[in-house]
């Protein structure tokens, strides 16, 4: 099975991944790592702190990169650039007060945090998702008083099979999408 996990920086795909490489033996990449080991990076735009990729190359050599490869985890904030032969996008969600808290300890740039909590309250990651990989392969998790273990033990009955993926029609922090604009 190929899992994409994606969600906004700081709703915990890293460790979301980690445990789920371990519990199932799967193999697991960054789509960060995967850019910068192959030389897939644009050019590093210092002001918004962040790599800029060609999604369309970046999307062809995973295709390739993907091609033989089974029971694999791939990271990323972006879904953009992952190919649609994605059998499972897990988007993980959060609180936005919560990413503002992660955001500022990792010592972010307010104007990226600014950015990164509008894409959380926007549904960027989900909807993405969703238009790229259809509705019956994207599950999502809110993640606000989880711990990792009980995020884990979900993502592995949806991967089972156990429970279907779902997304939430809404989540608590939409009623303060005002804030965020």
């Amino acid at each position: 099975m190929k899992i994409l996990i994606t969600g906004t920086p700081c709703t915990g795909k890293t460790t979301l991944g980690q445990l789920l490489a371990n519990a199932l033996g799967y193999e697991r990449y960054t789509l960060l790592d995967i850019v910068k080991d192959h030389d897939l990076i644009e050019f590093y735009d210092e002001e918004r702190d962040e790599y800029e990729i060609d999604y369309e190359k970046v999307e062809k050599f995973l295709e390739k990169f993907l091609e033989n490869k089974d029971n694999v985890i791939i990271e990323a904030t972006d879904p953009t650039p992952i190919p649609n032969k994605i059998d499972l996008a897990i988007v993980l969600r959060c609180d936005p007060d919560i990413l503002a808290i992660r955001m500022k300890k990792r010592s972010y740039p307010e104007d990226k945090i600014f950015r990164n909590l509008q894409a959380e309250v926007s549904d960027y990651c989900l909807l993405k998702s969703l238009e790229k990989f259809g509705k019956e392969k994207v599950h999502e998790i809110y993640t606000k008083n989880k711990k990792p273990e009980e995020i884990l033990k979900e993502a592995i009955k949806v991967i089972k099979g156990e429970i279907k993926p779902k997304i939430h029609e809404e989540l608590p922090f939409h009623k303060d999408l005002y804030k965020y604009f």
